[in-house]
């Protein structure tokens, strides 16, 4: 190289270092500043990764008390479902044996008042015959008792069985109010039917409501 072209570069060298200093109190404050900067980003950025820690520990918590829930709900309508069936099948079993029975008391019924006009008319017939007996049993006091008069007096020993036989019939009247009994029970009965027909349909629409809130759990615990 040349001399010239050698104190040429000192010289250049030397302005160069005796800048430096300016350079320098340049190139600090924006050193500082990016690096002041970046420890902001960098506390940020902690800052937002503790916060999606906690969100996420919150987020299983409530993964795991939603899985929980809807097991225990699993369950408890596994046990409501067997429970409800078996009431069904009996509520079945139940509502055949009713029906039979309204069928036989049915029937009765529909007999009772031809058997309630016969007992009448014999009631009627037997009254009449009781009364002619009496008029013709009316006996002095030569005649002696009843075992006298019924030894020897044969008419009387009818009169003596058909009385017993009226007696009887009069005792089967009973039975007249066993089936105005039976009428009363009938319509309580079909009242009890139509009970148990609202309760089945107030549990089948229990029954969809408690589905669809299944489902709503189970898709929020998708979601």
């Amino acid at each position: 190289m040349e001399p010239l072209e050698i104190i040429d570069m000192h010289s250049q060298s030397v302005k160069s270092q005796e800048k430096e200093p300016e350079r320098l109190e340049v190139w600090r404050p924006r050193h500082t500043q990016r690096t002041n900067i970046t420890k902001s980003r960098l506390d940020e950025h902690d800052a937002r990764i503790t916060r999606g820690k906690k969100r996420t520990d919150v987020f299983s918590d409530q993964f795991s008390r939603h899985t929980k829930s809807q097991t225990m709900l699993l369950f408890k309508r596994a046990a409501l479902t067997e429970d409800r069936d078996s009431d069904c099948k009996l509520f079945d079993e139940h509502r055949e044996d009713c029906k039979n029975t309204l069928d036989e008391a049915r029937n009765a019924l529909v007999i009772t008042p031809e058997y309630v006009a016969r007992l009448e008319a014999d009631m009627k017939v037997r009254a009449a015959e009781l009364h002619a007996v009496k008029d013709s049993n009316r006996r002095n006091p030569q005649e002696g008792g009843d075992a006298e008069v019924y030894e020897r007096d044969e008419f009387m020993n009818d009169a003596c069985r058909r009385h017993a036989q009226f007696q009887k019939e009069l005792d089967d009247q009973e039975e007249v109010k066993n089936a105005a009994q039976e009428e009363n029970m009938i319509s309580e009965f079909d009242k009890l039917i139509d009970t148990e027909t609202d309760i089945l349909a107030d549990e089948e629409s229990k029954r969809e409501e408690k589905k669809c809130l299944i489902t709503e759990l189970i898709n929020n615990a998708g979601n």
